[in-house]
């Protein structure tokens, strides 16, 4: 899982990552659509578009504004920025949460348990601003299970949220699908590109690889997050204008950008950190991926395991 890229994973065995504040709740499998039954919800939940959930007491941590639930990751908007929540089957029984409590867990799942890493990221220097929702999904959401002091009834999703004026004249908006979050900053004439600087917590390190792609290392045997080489470019009589530019790191868990190449600072510019390649797995049960490969061909390879209902 990535912001925008890639999540290259570690092993099922290690330490679980530690992860002092915001303290994000486990996302148990609650969620219940008005006229549907717990199959069909489920069945629902992992082939539509990726959708935004507003936090509207359903999640008694009230930082939490809006929710991603996606394919091996939760994504938690806050005031202070997201909060990433990566989960696997874990080796240890003893630092594992149950298996009821993944969200992507099938009905007929074979039983696992499951371990959790948690990383934020925050933008030093910003302005003090609220996210908020854009473009209002089809999908409402019941929340039914629990004390009923917590139950919410036709809680709205939304398909993008937005941190405006994050920055002086730069707004940060993301969206996303099931297995990652795509983010962009748009920057407004004259404003200036480099007050933006996000910096992670709960990480190891970040790098920057020969081809420009950041890599964000993670705890223990984690693996790493990987975003692609930053797509910079400004709108020009209908057509996009690519610059050029890259990644900036700034310190060991801080990263910037820098623009190397011509452009007019009397338009919008869009820092579009790309996603070069990206496939969709999983279904309604629990999907394990354990490796994945490009032939010849161009085809991708994976192997892994897949359960069913039958």
């Amino acid at each position: 899982m990535a912001i925008d890229g890639r999540y290259v994973g570690g092993g099922a065995s290690g330490s679980r990552g530690f992860f002092p504040s915001p303290i994000l709740e486990a996302l148990e499998p609650r969620l219940l659509l008005s006229g549907a039954t717990a199959e069909q919800t489920i069945e629902l939940f992992h082939t539509t578009a990726a959708v935004f959930i507003e936090n509207q007491g359903q999640w008694a941590d009230e930082s939490v504004r809006f929710i991603h639930k996606g394919q091996g990751a939760n994504i938690a908007h806050t005031a202070s920025g997201p909060v990433f929540e990566l989960f696997r089957e874990a080796a240890d029984a003893e630092t594992a949460l149950a298996s009821g409590d993944l969200p992507n867990g099938g009905l007929d799942a074979e039983p696992a348990e499951i371990e959790r890493l948690r990383f934020s990221a925050a933008f030093d220097g910003a302005n003090a601003v609220t996210p908020v929702g854009i473009g209002e999904a089809e999908t409402r959401f019941n929340f039914l299970l629990g004390d009923q002091a917590q139950w919410r009834q036709d809680v709205p999703s939304y398909e993008i949220v937005a941190y405006e004026g994050l920055y002086d004249g730069i707004d940060l908006h993301t969206w996303g699908q099931r297995d990652s979050l795509k983010y962009e900053f748009h920057v407004d004439p004259g404003a200036d590109f480099t007050q933006i600087s996000v910096s992670y917590s709960g990480i190891d390190a970040l790098s920057i690889d020969a081809s420009g792609a950041l890599h964000i290392s993670l705890p223990g045997d984690w693996g790493q997050v990987v975003d692609d080489t930053p797509y910079i470019y400004q709108i020009i009589d209908g057509q996009q204008v690519e610059v050029a530019g890259a990644y900036r790191l700034v310190d060991g868990d801080t990263y910037g950008f820098e623009i190397t190449g011509n452009y007019d600072p009397t338009r919008s510019l869009i820092i579009d950190p790309d996603l070069d390649w990206s496939t969709y797995l999983g279904g309604a049960n629990r999907d394990e991926g354990r490796g994945v490969a490009i032939d010849a061909d161009g085809n991708a390879l994976v192997t892994g395991k897949t359960y069913f209902s039958g």
